[in-house]
């Protein structure tokens, strides 16, 4: 078999098969109509409708993304076969029309859809919520975010035993793994002078937007607060942990009793307080203030403590200067 005809024959055992495609649909009007309620897409053929309402509507998705992390199925095989070479292939033959974005596709009409949302501001599917006012650009989209926000249906554990986060998508789940207990951040920040680092792109560009660029249009929404900040999601952990007080997460380490606004700054606190390098790391910092106030202080046989500028009295007849100064070297470790 030459070399032509082995590239023919690969080509057509990854092709999907004829059965698994979607129908090619005649020109003409679009005369059949999704009978679910509320829906308003319109088909040429019934059949094609009758899919949709299976894929969409019933949520009936037969084939399985091969990937063994990953949970996403489809109701098409030609679909799924699209998702693997994108996704896991990294096959996007399809760039952003827009100059300043770097993005691609693995089909045109996703392309569409994103320079219409993206670049367009062209987002049609209102939160169906009456207290959010958060818009998609695809229905699925918008159902995903009200099962998850507003329904609070997480059902991916984030699998280290000491966190209790949880996520939608298994996909979203094994990144937060990889980049918050991996410790794996690929984005660096692309300010030449910051080596901040980031699990995802989009972190990463609100960082420079808020941080280097100063842009910050999201503002606190208590009255007299002039307060801003560069995303939704900052300003409502101000309102929570500043203007409500509401300190709802619990340290979890099993003997402190330390409570907290912000999942992160309990974070930063068992990090600092409750692990071996927090600990080495406040004892090299006790150590350091141990050198400064000993070449301040110098000790006198006869005066116990000796000031640079002259003689402290006594510690053990404690006048206010001689209590302070030994109060400050009892709260150091020995």
């Amino acid at each position: 078999m030459d070399v032509d005809e082995e590239l023919l024959t690969n080509k057509r055992a990854c092709e999907p098969d004829i059965d698994d495609r979607e129908p090619e649909e005649p020109r003409g009007d679009k005369q059949f109509e999704c009978t679910q309620e509320g829906c308003d897409k319109t088909f040429r053929r019934k059949n094609t409708m009758m899919k949709h309402i299976e894929a969409v509507h019933s949520g009936i998705k037969q084939f399985a993304c091969s990937d063994p992390n990953y949970d996403k199925t489809f109701s098409q095989k030609a679909n799924m076969l699209k998702h693997a070479e994108a996704v896991h292939g990294g096959i996007k033959k399809f760039e952003c029309t827009d100059p300043d974005c770097d993005k691609t596709f693995s089909g045109k009409a996703n392309m569409l859809q994103h320079a219409e949302a993206v670049h367009g501001g062209i987002k049609k599917f209102e939160c169906t919520d009456p207290d959010c006012d958060k818009t998609f650009s695809q229905k699925p989209n918008m159902l995903k975010h009200i099962e998850t926000v507003h329904g609070g249906i997480k059902k991916f554990k984030c699998t280290d035993p000491d966190c209790d986060k949880t996520f939608s998508q298994k996909a979203n789940m094994l990144r937060h793994i990889e980049a918050v207990h991996g410790g794996i951040k690929e984005f660096e920040c692309s300010n030449p002078y910051c080596k901040q680092r980031f699990y995802q792109k989009v972190h990463m560009q609100q960082h420079l937007s808020a941080v280097h660029y100063g842009i910050k249009g999201v503002e606190c929404t208590e009255p007299g607060c002039e307060q801003k900040f560069s995303t939704k999601q900052g300003m409502q952990q101000h309102l929570k942990a500043v203007h409500v007080g509401l300190k709802d997460i619990e340290c979890t380490d099993p003997e402190c009793d330390h409570m907290f606004s912000i999942r992160a700054s309990m974070q930063r606190h068992y990090q600092r307080w409750h692990t071996i390098e927090g600990q080495q790391k406040k004892s090299r910092k006790q150590d350091r203030v141990r050198q400064v106030l000993e070449s301040a202080y110098a000790v006198d046989s006869e005066c116990h403590v000796r000031y640079k500028g002259g003689c402290v009295p006594d510690p053990d007849n404690p006048t206010s200067s001689a209590l302070e100064l030994t109060t400050m070297f009892s709260a150091l470790p020995t």
